[in-house]
């Protein structure tokens, strides 16, 4: 799943709301270079986490013939342990760091605690770390995962809570973001879609607060044929400026196109 192409969806709506004055009133807000790339580092590291944690998941699902309580998986990447008693996943992927399928290098230590070991409604998957690193950067906090539709070894729909620091390589300076949003993926293959809703607050190296918000009403429809967000509606505050920003991405046509307002002007953008 390619979950890291919504990454590059605030990239872009933040590149065009930094536009240089003739662009633009000259009220835009306080998007700059340094908030745009804090931004992009944020949603990474969120977006880190999908793939460990899926994959522990699934690992979780083979304790059916097993007969040792513990178990470990010397792949290619990473070193997985699963102690079944415990409910207990690790996923180590070293201090090198290894680039993993989903493009990101990683090192460090994740672990995923489930609450059950059976895949169903209302499980909860805990992910802490340990000297987590997702391209340099580390990573430190908890994300909660509970998962509110499964079918067979998959998360179809769950609830996700994060509360992480991001920390700068040099450790000089360091980025927070808390969040809270709905992640479904659908089961027509045909039309194979993954749809978010929620909240995110960031507050950068400055200590100035972004906050970006998508309506269950108006979800962001990420296309996987397509490889775009083709339908939805979010909404991004910046702390100090009045400007509202809303961010359209249309009617479901995957046409790479998407219009940003700031309450009095609007704008269409077509990716390249």
């Amino acid at each position: 799943m390619k979950i890291l192409k919504l990454v590059s969806v605030f990239v872009a709506v933040l590149s065009f709301a930094a536009c240089t004055k003739d662009e633009k009133p000259s009220n835009s807000g306080k998007l700059d270079d340094k908030v745009i790339s804090e931004q992009v580092i944020a949603e990474s590291a969120s977006a880190s986490f999908a793939y460990p944690l899926s994959m522990a998941s699934e690992k979780l699902q083979t304790k059916a013939g097993q007969t040792k309580s513990i178990v470990t998986f010397n792949e290619t990447y990473p070193v997985i342990t699963i102690d079944f008693e415990h409910l207990k996943v690790t996923i180590d992927f070293g201090t090198t760091g290894v680039l993993c399928p989903d493009g990101s290098t990683r090192s460090g230590v994740l672990t995923v605690t489930a609450s059950a070991l059976q895949l169903q409604a209302g499980v909860v998957y805990t992910v802490t770390s340990s000297n987590y690193k997702v391209n340099g950067f580390l990573v430190t906090g908890t994300i909660t995962n509970t998962a509110l539709k499964v079918f067979g070894n998959f998360i179809l729909k769950s609830t996700i809570n994060e509360d992480i620091v991001i920390t700068y390589p040099n450790q000089q300076a360091t980025i927070t973001r808390k969040a809270t949003f709905t992640r479904e993926i659908s089961t027509d293959l045909t039309n194979l879609t993954v749809s978010i809703f929620g909240s995110a607050t960031i507050v950068g190296t400055d200590g100035v607060k972004r906050t970006q918000t998508v309506a269950e009403s108006t979800p962001l429809i990420y296309s996987v044929n397509a490889n775009e967000v083709v339908k939805g509606i979010m909404i991004l505050q910046i702390e100090g400026s009045s400007i509202i920003w809303t961010i359209d991405f249309g009617d479901g046509t995957p046409d790479k196109t998407y219009t940003i307002s700031n309450g009095t002007n609007t704008w269409t953008v077509t990716e390249g």
